[in-house]
């Protein structure tokens, strides 16, 4: 009886150490700092949409009308806008113009990297106000949007 209670228990040890043995603690050389689980963790929470080049891309693209000035006075046979558009993720896919609430129309001259130009020959006598907003969209589809007032003199 005893042999048959020590082969048990010899049993019981020798599976105990296997059982215990594949199963990690510790590692004494685990020293990082836990970023690629946080990496990991960030991007189950992004959707699929969202996501470009690996990169989880929630955040909005810059956008800003910088020419002409909100209240300028322009005097010209060209209604003309200077956009500067960017995007640190995904990039921009599109840029697009709307005048006084028409239609969005895409911006499809590119001066440099950042800068793109619409221009429209007036379409109307003397001077009028004019709304014109900017829309850009990013390579995921984040969009922002920009405004400016100014007065418009067709020459």
């Amino acid at each position: 009886m005893f042999d048959g209670f020590l082969g048990i228990v010899v049993m019981v040890i020798l599976l105990s150490g296997t059982l215990l043995g594949s199963v990690p603690l510790a590692y004494a050389d685990d020293d990082d700092d836990d970023d690629d689980d946080d990496k990991k963790d960030k991007d189950k929470k992004c959707p699929k949409k969202k996501r470009y080049d690996g990169d989880c891309d929630r955040k909005k693209p810059r956008v800003n009308i910088s020419d002409p000035d909100n209240k300028d006075r322009v005097t010209s046979d060209m209604l003309m806008l200077t956009i500067d558009a960017t995007d640190d993720i995904s990039g921009v896919k599109k840029v697009q113009v709307r005048i006084n609430g028409g239609p969005l129309i895409l911006v499809t001259t590119k001066l440099d990297g950042d800068t793109w130009k619409y221009s429209a020959p007036c379409t109307f006598d003397g001077t009028k106000k004019i709304h014109a907003t900017a829309k850009v969209t990013d390579n995921v589809g984040n969009v922002k949007r920009d405004h400016v007032n100014f007065r418009q003199t067709c020459a």
